[in-house]
């Protein structure tokens, strides 16, 4: 018989066996409050993942900065094989990549989008799936001048993304989804694509209180949300926010992004908690989140190492985002339950025995391959009760 590898969760009670059907319980502490996972051969141990937020009525009462939100990054780019045409002139470096990939035929095109795909399911499938925060980088055709999802190159019409965050929202009327938009060209129009977005997402995008000077959506509770606008798009450009105009683009300041490059996952664990250490310290509690974006991002020499030793199994350790994943996702339960101790120590520091919720977002590559959603929906629901 062959040894499944175990699994915790974030408190270290439960130990669950992989297997090809999914994930089984093998063992459980006695702690009721924060009992997270229960017998299933789907790995769906959160039942109503799509409404997740309605089972718990006190989560209204909150605002935006004390939920913990599950995330997914780059989450536009789930296309099995992505259009290598679309690239923006100006970036001349992805101009010319892209004209050998079309050149050297299909083979070249899967490996490039092994490295530019980072889910496998829709956008509306990861909000099915219980996401609540999601990634799109922006471009801008130059043929077309339409805008569609990019992950260096070309994924799906944004058009198409907003229309199936919409869909969704309208069928459950009660969840709150927040938008992290990023214009990944400069030839993007930051007023032609809010009309794209307003016109995609109508009355559910909130829009800023003429009244205020710097308005920030994280002290809103999630009531005022379901009243005033359900879908919160923060717009990672600095330039657009002096245009009062543009409305439905909140600051990108209200979230805290820390990157790095690295495919050692100690190396982006370390890099991520020092991170929101220094975070928890220097920001006052509930004014902004903390994105732990838990993935593995290679620079373009480890890619290129991937294609030339592809024949050498520890060279090729990481041929494709999905094995980045893979050494990713199966440490998350353990790297969860250092944040928690991080939080727990900040508040042993600051005296304050509070019960509320540190408000953080955390976001994976290939969400149906980690316990994401399972393990944060338990975090909102030992805070805010069922």
């Amino acid at each position: 018989h062959r040894r499944l590898p175990l699994r915790y969760d974030f408190r270290g009670w439960l130990v669950m066996a992989r297997s090809s059907k999914g994930y089984s319980l093998v063992s459980q502490e006695p702690e009721d409050e924060w009992e997270m996972v229960r017998r299933s051969s789907d790995r769906d141990s959160v039942r109503d993942k799509h409404c997740w937020m309605s089972t718990m009525p006190n989560i209204y009462k909150a605002t935006l900065g004390q939920v913990v939100w599950p995330g997914t990054h780059d989450s536009g780019a789930y296309l099995e094989e992505f259009d290598c045409s679309r690239v923006s002139s100006e970036d001349r470096l992805m101009k010319l990549a892209s004209f050998a990939l079309r050149c050297l035929g299909r083979r070249a095109k899967r490996f490039a989008s092994g490295w530019a795909r980072a889910q496998q399911l829709s956008v509306k499938e990861q909000l099915e799936h219980g996401v609540r925060y999601l990634d799109l980088r922006v471009a801008r055709c130059d043929r077309s001048r339409d805008y569609y999802i990019t992950h260096s190159i070309g994924g799906p019409d944004l058009d198409d993304v907003l229309q199936q965050i919409a869909g969704f929202a309208r069928k459950n009327s009660k969840e709150i989804i927040l938008i992290r938009m990023c214009p990944r060209s400069r030839s993007v129009d930051h007023a032609e694509l809010h009309e794209v977005v307003c016109r995609n997402l109508e009355e559910l995008v909130l829009k800023k209180p003429q009244q205020e000077l710097r308005p920030s959506p994280i002290s809103y509770t999630l009531s005022r949300l379901l009243e005033e606008g359900r879908i919160v798009v923060f717009y990672a450009s600095h330039a657009s926010m002096s245009n009062p105009k543009l409305t439905a683009f909140w600051s990108p300041d209200c979230i805290h992004n820390p990157w790095s490059y690295s495919l050692d996952p100690r190396e982006k664990e370390e890099f991520q908690l020092t991170q929101y250490k220094s975070f928890r310290t220097s920001v006052p509690r509930h004014t902004r989140l903390f994105n732990f974006q838990f993935v593995l991002t290679p620079t373009t020499k480890d890619v290129c190492k991937s294609l030339v030793y592809s024949q050498d199994r520890e060279a090729r350790r990481f041929s494709s985002l999905w094995d980045c994943a893979e050494h990713m996702n199966q440490r998350l339960g353990e790297f969860i339950d250092a944040v928690v101790q991080a939080d727990e120590q900040q508040q042993l520091q600051e005296g304050s025995g509070e019960e509320t919720g540190s408000g953080k977002i955390v976001t994976v590559d290939y969400i149906d391959r980690s316990e994401l959603t399972d393990i944060l929906v338990q975090m909102n629901r030992k805070y805010f009760g069922h």
